[in-house]
């Protein structure tokens, strides 16, 4: 049972006060009459102001108790959930993401949830039962237990998670055959078109939750701006099921508030902010949190973490002076680089810089980190050049890498071009009738780029005297300049992560320190994380911490609380067996029956 007014509880306080009128004497006065046969009652009471020890037989008393009972939880308005008895063995998923913290009817949807969970297992006796919880993480916690009263203390110990949930994974990775039915407790709509028919005919889903509005934040990003030499933060809040509201966003910086901004957000059209900070904020927890009382509260606030921009420190080692004029001065010309032109015998391995740009010229063996290569005559260790192709033709590229951004590469003139094996870990970005013309990839060691042709020689391309020229080399660089920072400033939780480890030669030991402390080893070799809780997370390379990052609950899909009705998911049907009853008219019924009870006796004592 739940109550949708639980604060209406609060008038049971009334029961001590009418306890205290019923022992509470009051001092009669002196009356002089003729006869004291009429008042011998009065005789028996008289004496002092005082607390009896013993409160004389009533029937008043306990109705008047009751009739306070009953109207206080009428008041609250109590609810009963039924459920049809289950037969076999079943499963039981119990949906703990981030929407079932939604607060409504005096709990969470998480309560109501635990409610029908307890409901099912008392039906069960004494067959067992498999239960498990979805949330950020899909756990086992009992596996074909038959204790009611163990298996309701886990249920018990559930609580909301900080992100999302894959409910179809949970389903597949918990099925087996011997399972009568699956119980899917859940908030959310269920996909089951892509489901085996064995699974999803014994499927039976219990909703929880009303539809509530809500407001979140369903966006955050971080851009540098070279021209202001400032952070550029924008951030997105959106409305669910709510009126039109300005809504105030408090930005802090270590915990400590610096900015107040006004957010215009209603239903259907998103609020937009964009905050400047200053660069000495870099490396400082920012925290956002939006100033408003609604169902849920844990997609009101985010954090990140401000990464330094320092400029990127390249080394050019030219083989040619035809095309380095214009590809240092294409490099020059951004002011997020700070560039060093080499000639090939003044080439030093490990000479410290963020990137290294090989035009015209390949070293004897393959650097470490960043590089890119430019026109690679004698080829790559991991791409040997297959033959020289002449005109080739620009058939399409890439338009979603970072590198590509805003580039219309169409009409572009290429004479020539080296056709080279592409390595595993690399991808076409500019593709042509043969092999691509552009390449690029990153594994855990190196992040590379590069051109098949002679990129900036105008004898054999238009390119550098294109407008595209300096728009790709500014991608280029801010590509490039992501790789000194071992992390993003913030995550999703439950998303996975690759840990940027390329700009350490050595890397021995790696690990990653949650919010609450404990460390995480990773395999250098495949540096993957995932976040299963909000909170700040140190990076550690080798014992020593290199770089931290947040992770958030970002995700529209849990802030949106709306509640899918009917019962049919993409043509498939559901059996839905949870009924929801309000008692309250009851209790109100009940209220009012005592009270005519209670007048009847007072009158019959008189």
């Amino acid at each position: 049972m739940i109550f949708i007014e639980g604060r209406s509880l609060l008038l049971f306080a009334l029961i001590p006060v009418i306890l205290l009128l019923h022992l509470l004497k009051l001092r009669r006065g002196d009356r002089i009459v003729p006869s004291i046969m009429l008042w011998k009652e009065l005789v028996r009471e008289s004496g002092s102001n005082a607390f009896s020890i013993r409160i004389k037989r009533s029937l008043q008393l306990p109705l008047q108790i009751a009739i306070i009972s009953c109207l206080t939880l009428a008041l609250a308005r109590p609810v009963t959930t039924a459920v049809t008895p289950i037969k076999g063995e079943p499963l039981l998923i119990i949906d703990s993401s981030a929407s079932m913290a939604a607060h409504e009817d005096g709990g969470t949807r998480l309560s109501q949830a635990k409610n029908i969970a307890r409901s099912i297992i008392r039906s069960l006796k004494p067959q067992s039962v498999t239960l498990v919880e979805a949330g950020v993480k899909v756990k086992t916690l009992v596996r074909r237990g038959s204790d009611p009263s163990l298996i309701q203390k886990v249920v018990d110990g559930i609580s909301p998670s900080d992100g999302p949930c894959d409910l179809r994974a949970a389903i597949m990775l918990s099925f087996s055959e011997k399972m009568s039915a699956i119980a899917l407790i859940t908030d959310k709509m269920v996909d089951i078109s892509s489901l085996p028919d064995r699974i999803s005919n014994r499927l039976m889903i219990y909703r929880v939750g009303k539809g509530r509005p809500n407001y979140g934040i369903t966006g955050l990003r971080v851009a540098y701006d070279p021209l202001t030499d400032r952070e550029l933060l924008s951030l997105t809040v959106a409305a669910f099921n709510a009126p039109p509201r300005r809504i105030t966003l408090w930005v802090y910086a270590d915990d400590k508030p610096f900015l107040a901004k006004m957010v215009q957000v209603q239903e259907g059209s998103p609020g937009r902010v964009t905050i400047e900070l200053n660069k000495r904020l870099a490396t400082r927890r920012i925290s956002l949190k939006l100033e408003v009382k609604d169902a849920l509260d844990i997609d009101n606030s985010a954090d990140l973490i401000l990464p330094p921009h320092d400029k990127l420190r390249i080394l050019l080692v030219t083989g040619s002076e035809r095309t380095g004029f214009f590809l240092e001065r294409s490099l020059r010309s951004s002011p997020m680089a700070e560039v060093r032109s080499v000639r090939p015998e003044g080439y030093l391995p490990g000479s410290g810089f963020d990137l290294t740009i090989f035009d015209n010229w390949v070293p004897p063996e393959l650097p470490q980190g960043s590089f890119v290569f430019i026109n690679p005559l004698s080829g790559l260790p991991s791409a040997p050049v297959v033959r020289y192709r002449p005109d080739p033709v620009i058939l399409n590229w890439d338009r979603t890498h970072p590198i590509m951004r805003g580039l219309d590469l169409s009409g572009i003139r290429v004479r020539g071009m080296l056709e080279m094996e592409m390595p595993s870990w690399a991808i076409p970005l500019v593709e042509t009738d043969g092999q691509p013309l552009i390449w690029a990839g990153e594994d855990v060691h190196r992040r590379g780029l590069v051109f098949c042709f002679d990129a900036f020689n105008p004898d054999v391309t238009d390119f550098p005297l294109r407008p595209e020229c300096p728009i790709m080399m500014e991608n280029l660089i801010e590509w490039f300049s992501n790789v000194r920072y071992v992390a993003p400033p913030w995550v999703r939780v439950g998303r996975d992560i690759t840990l940027n480890t390329i700009s350490y030669s050595e890397v021995n030991q790696l690990e990653v320190v949650t919010p609450q402390g404990r460390k995480v080893k990773l395999d250098p070799d495949r540096p993957v994380f995932r976040p299963l809780t909000r909170g700040i997370y140190d990076v550690l390379v080798n014992g020593k911490e290199v770089g931290r990052f947040a992770a958030n609950m970002i995700d529209s899909s849990e802030s949106d609380l709306s509640v899918p009705t009917g019962r049919t998911v993409q043509g498939e049907k559901i059996r839905v067996t949870l009924s929801r009853r309000e008692l309250w008219k009851w209790f109100a019924i009940a209220g009012v029956l005592l009270m005519i009870l209670e007048w009847w006796a007072y009158h019959r004592r008189r």
